[in-house]
């Protein structure tokens, strides 16, 4: 009987504490779920800032994706060969945050009135909504080999880091 009794509240602990870790992220949010974009092109790409601030509710999924642009497809897909990227939210690191690369895709962008067009491959990854509050969430960079992306020189070592914060209402 003791060993039932003790069975079982162990077992009724497992679960609860699997029921309290946050849910793992994913490839894609479940369909017809509200997605609020975390990392902005705009912002990174465009007016050269390495932090913002976005917006959520308790209902939101956070897209984390992150992309690298090159000036053509055999470029794009050397450069990503050479970059090692990570991915955390409020300090703690998401695992394979490079898991899940999309396909070669056109990519462009008006930065007040200037076209930049090249090709992406975005990384794709979801957060579960967050709890109410304020999250850091931080995409940092290193360059493994010395890179050219058709634009810019990138050499091997070079680090770079954008943060969200995201306020969760």
């Amino acid at each position: 009987m003791f060993r039932s009794l003790l069975f079982a509240v162990l077992l009724l602990g497992i679960l609860l504490m699997g029921a309290c870790q946050p849910k793992a992220p994913t490839s894609l949010p479940p369909k017809d779920a509200p997605v609020v974009e975390a990392f902005s092109k705009q912002k990174g790409m465009c007016e050269g800032l390495m932090d913002w601030n976005v917006e959520a509710s308790t209902k939101d999924w956070v897209d984390v994706s992150i992309e690298w642009v090159a000036i053509d497809t055999v470029t794009t897909q050397d450069n990503v060969k050479n970059i090692k990227l990570e991915t955390s939210i409020d300090g703690t690191t998401l695992a394979n945050t490079m898991k899940y690369p999309g396909s070669p895709e056109p990519f462009s962008i008006n930065c007040d009135g200037s076209l930049i067009e090249g090709i992406g491959i975005k990384y794709a990854l979801f957060l579960p909504p967050l709890s109410k509050g304020e999250h850091t969430i931080t995409w940092h960079g290193v360059v493994e080999d010395d890179l050219n992306d058709g634009w810019s020189d990138y050499p091997k070592g070079t680090e770079f880091t954008f943060t969200a914060t995201v306020m969760v209402q």
